[in-house]
């Protein structure tokens, strides 16, 4: 193995590249290719890579390249994908008639032979329809209005409130396990407060709800500061409408711009992290990062994780995380 990338990212499938050394002694005990056999390297596969700490992936080959540079020996490169790709390449449409979201999210587990584990909590809809859309990309746009984290674990679809996420029990800190760190807090795309509109057919009235800082008491440390509050001091109100999304009701609105909102707030503070490679670090878990300052300590989500390996550094992790709020 020349170099190895394993890339984890909430709610996209998991992908793997390798490239491997594709020439010495062949079957045949002659000098050439050694992977062009199909017994080793083959379409459709399974593949994991695990370090001493557990799984960093497991999927399926999808692809398989042949690279001949110029002056050196060939190698062969493959690609796969976990077990989301099975979701990713299911494209459909129909509707979900008096369920929930957790009814929606244990139906398609169960469509692709697959346990689920989910806490959410919330009403039952009237209908909810997937027009023209992977059940991946459905999954995904639900997600976005339940406020949660998505991934496949083993034989698993997982589906977590971000505010449950639990924790990794790793604790990394510059000058020691944390190699190289770079964090971001931007109030660019920050907003005070989020007003999420539509119409209740029902009772035959427009639908409006406000959502503010308020909504983030349980992303933010009490001794901390959110985007949104530093926004309000450092320059004033900025407030986001969102009238496309069509709740049935304000209690819907209500819910789904409380996930909205603080999707926006958790983007405030981005970090990027290199590591010591650990499978625990993966989205939907929490990371505390210390050594770096007052504004910057503390806990963060990971969002995703890339597993690297070159004969140069060997074998790392990268990470990018997030959180609502600085430190003081």
């Amino acid at each position: 193995m020349l170099s190895l990338s394993a890339r984890w990212t909430q709610g996209l499938a998991a992908d793997l590249e390798i490239e491997f050394s594709n020439w010495g002694t062949a079957p045949n005990g002659t000098p050439g290719f050694t992977l062009f056999g199909g017994d080793v390297i083959n379409f459709g596969k399974k593949i994991e890579i695990r370090i001493k700490e557990g799984i960093l992936f497991s999927g399926r080959i999808l692809s398989i390249e042949g690279r001949f540079p110029e002056m050196a020996p060939p190698t062969l490169v493959i690609t796969a994908d976990d077990g989301l790709q099975d979701l990713r390449m299911t494209r459909r449409t129909r509707s979900f008639e008096t369920t929930s979201d957790a009814d929606i999210f244990r139906q398609i587990a169960n469509d692709h032979g697959l346990k689920c584990d989910t806490d959410i909590s919330g009403a039952t809809y009237p209908v909810q329809v997937q027009a023209n859309q992977s059940d991946l990309e459905f999954l995904r746009t639900r997600a976005l209005d339940c406020d949660l984290d998505l991934w496949l674990e083993s034989n698993t679809l997982k589906a977590k409130t971000r505010s449950s996420r639990t924790d990794s029990g790793l604790e990394l800190t510059q000058g020691s396990n944390l190699f190289e760190f770079h964090v971001t807090a931007d109030l660019a795309h920050q907003r005070t407060a989020l007003v999420l509109g539509g119409w209740d057919v029902a009772a035959k009235r427009a639908v409006s709800v406000r959502t503010d800082s308020s909504a983030l008491s349980r992303i933010v440390d009490p001794s901390g500061k959110s985007g949104p509050q530093i926004l309000q001091q450092a320059i004033g109100d900025r407030i986001e409408t969102i009238v496309h999304t069509t709740p049935w009701d304000n209690n819907e609105a209500s819910n789904v711009g409380k996930s909205r909102f603080c999707e926006i707030s958790r983007s405030f503070v981005r970090g990027r992290a290199r590591t010591v490679p650990d499978s625990r670090l993966a989205p939907g878990r929490t990371v505390k990062i210390s050594n770096v300052g007052p504004w910057f300590n503390g806990l963060y989500g990971i969002t995703e994780a890339e597993h690297r390996f070159d004969d140069a550094r060997g074998l790392w992790t990268e990470i990018v995380m997030e959180r609502a709020w600085v430190g003081a």
